[in-house]
């Protein structure tokens, strides 16, 4: 499913000398051969062969390999100039490419002389023990996420794309909008019609409308009149039935009464055998009945069901906030369907039938897609979780619950954006191409309404819809995208009113103690002699990675020591509770300040506008 070539960069460092002086020369003579190679490559230098040997000769005194490219030839040349020093006694190492253009991306040796495995997306990876002051190497203030600039095009394979149209005029899995299928909610209506039966008596007085008028022509009026009875039999039939559901003073009810009168009058005129221009009274009788039939479509409160569909239980926290919000605002009966999927092979065919997961949580009203009759019981709303039909290369839903399938059996189709998303500022065209992705989906253009986790990112999503269909289209989208805030900001709002202690979320990462060791600890020591002297009022929650007792038993076991024996303290003290960062983003819906290192714990915190105070050792 993706027909890109990829790879991933990889960075070796290389040691720096002791000597100021010969690295310095080290130094020169790469940048000098780098800056050849690239002359080379632009063509703004030409050499012979024998010249270039001659050249790097003179500047690093080394033979050239003739077999290679010029280009290829000097890369490996570069390569051996940085390879020059063993580095048995160099306490520095540094990212060469870097270094000899600006002296930067100096690191100390020892922070690569230990590795632990850190939690990546779904697996464990191995990152230097001091990754912390790496990255802080590396990038400066690395906890404040940044998604301008960049060495690379984003998205990468751009032009690798542009090179697949250009020849396929297609690419896999791309959905291409091309407007709404009319056919779709034509099909729509006729699913509604055929679940309700005041709908479908209704739908059926167009056809008796028909007849009179035919039977009119033909002069055969004791039979017109006889159907404009019916007519209006099956009008009081149906407002009845709304009165007894709905209560009187009902607007389809009003608009039935309405109907009835002009069925009289016509039933009056040819009782008194005047003429008739049945061209009119058709075109009046249907503008009235499709009147009365949307109005039954809108205004009709409806006791049906709603039912949430999710994929993988995994991603259920991501509509948890909505079912709740509709299990307690909602006289409908709420359900989940857990929708059958399967993972896609590299080609994209599906490696097993579609199946639906278990494993969500045992107090939700779970029913079985199986066991549903989609036709028999036209849900007044379907809550969808996956926006994008067929075109999701690692993985599809069964194609029953492709949205443009579901929306034929529903009153309302809702999508519900669940997955966690920074705001995107105003000039980040990488966030906004990879938006763009998302929001141009068949769950999100067929779906009618959309619930989205932010003002920023409604804005978002209006920006890229109406860019895509139009201007005139943005009134029809500001009333379909709607904000369903976080947890965090209401349960924040509401935590006094719970309790009088501040919730504080308290975090060390493994790379203090591997770095600061002794003085970490310390730091750690003096925090929690804080937190204890005011426990009446605050709530701490010692956020710590899963890993980290196992981590630092291997790379640092003295910290190991002092480490198990401050949180054994800190437990039997009764100081707060200890929580994995696994949790992290629960955990931050009652948070009211964050205290600790930099990284993904204090990211999160002010993604959330959650006061941050962070460690200085």
């Amino acid at each position: 499913g993706f027909p890109y070539v990829a790879g991933v960069d990889i960075f070796p460092l290389d040691y720096l000398m002791e000597n100021d002086e010969n690295e310095e020369e080290r130094r020169v003579q790469a940048y000098t051969l780098w800056n050849l190679a690239e002359d080379i490559k632009k063509e703004k230098v030409k050499l012979s062969d024998d010249e270039l040997a001659a050249c790097v000769h003179e500047i690093a005194g080394i033979t050239l390999d003739s077999r290679l490219p010029q280009v290829a030839r000097l890369l490996r040349v570069i390569e051996k100039v940085f390879k020059k020093y063993d580095g048995e006694k160099s306490d520095k190492v540094a990212l060469m490419p870097y270094y000899i253009k600006n002296k930067g991306h100096i690191y100390p040796t020892e922070y690569f002389r230990e590795s632990v495995r850190l939690p990546f997306e779904q697996m464990l990876i191995n990152v230097p023990a001091a990754y912390s002051d790496v990255l802080t190497i590396e990038y400066g203030n690395w906890f404040e996420v940044s998604k301008k600039g960049g060495v690379h095009d984003y998205p990468f394979y751009s032009e690798q794309e542009k090179i697949l149209l250009a020849n396929k005029g297609t690419v896999p899995y791309h959905y291409v909008f091309s407007g709404i299928d009319k056919s779709i909610e034509e099909d729509r209506k006729k699913h509604a019609i055929l679940t309700d039966e005041k709908a479908k008596l209704l739908s059926s007085l167009d056809d008796k409308h028909q007849q009179v008028i035919t039977f009119i022509d033909k002069k055969n009026i004791p039979m017109a009149m006889n159907l404009l009875v019916q007519c209006q039999d099956v009008a009081i039939t149906v407002g009845t039935a709304i009165d007894e559901e709905q209560g009187e003073g009902h607007p389809t009810v009003n608009l039935l009464e309405n109907y009835c009168e002009m069925v009289y009058e016509l039933h009056e005129k040819l009782v008194a055998s005047e003429r008739v221009n049945t061209y009119q009274e058709r075109k009046k009788l249907s503008k009235l009945l499709m009147a009365i039939q949307d109005s039954y479509r809108n205004d009709i409160k409806r006791n049906g069901k709603i039912i949430f569909m999710p994929v993988k239980a995994s991603d259920w926290s991501g509509m948890e906030r909505l079912y709740n919000e509709f299990v307690t605002n909602s006289e409908n009966d709420v359900y989940v369907m857990p929708v059958p999927y399967a993972k896609r092979d590299d080609n994209g065919i599906p490696l097993t039938e579609a199946e639906a997961e278990t494993g969500f949580p045992e107090n939700l009203p779970l029913i079985k897609y199986s066991q549903f009759d989609f036709n028999k019981e036209h849900p007044d709303m379907l809550v969808i979780q996956n926006p994008f039909d067929e075109y999701e290369s690692g993985m599809t839903v069964h194609p029953f619950f492709y949205a443009k399938n579901l929306i034929k059996y529903t009153n309302r189709l809702v999508y519900c954006h669940s997955f966690l998303i920074d705001d995107i500022e105003d000039g980040d065209e990488k966030s906004l191409a990879t938006a763009k992705q998302y929001i141009v989906s068949p769950g999100v253009l067929y779906s009618d309404e959309i619930y989205v986790p932010s003002d920023n990112i409604r804005s978002v999503y209006l920006k890229v819809l109406c860019s895509m269909t139009g201007e005139s289209s943005e009134q029809e989208w500001e009333q379909k995208i709607k904000v369903l805030k976080s947890e965090a900001s209401e349960d924040r709002d509401t935590l006094g009113e719970i309790s009088n202690k501040k919730k504080i979320l308290f975090y060390t990462g493994l790379s203090d103690y591997y770095v600061y060791k002794d003085v970490a600890i310390e730091w750690v020591r003096n925090s929690l002699k804080k937190f204890e002297a005011q426990k009446d009022r605050l709530d701490v929650i010692w956020v710590q990675e899963d890993e980290l007792g196992d981590n630092l038993a291997v790379v640092c076991p003295s910290v190991y020591e002092q480490y198990i024996d401050l949180r054994e303290r800190f437990v039997a003290n009764n100081n707060g509770s200890i929580s994995s960062i696994r949790d992290i983003k629960k955990l931050i819906s009652s948070t009211d300040a964050y205290y600790g290192s930099a990284g993904y714990v204090m990211n999160l915190c002010t993604r959330e506008k959650i006061p941050v105070m962070m460690r200085n050792l």
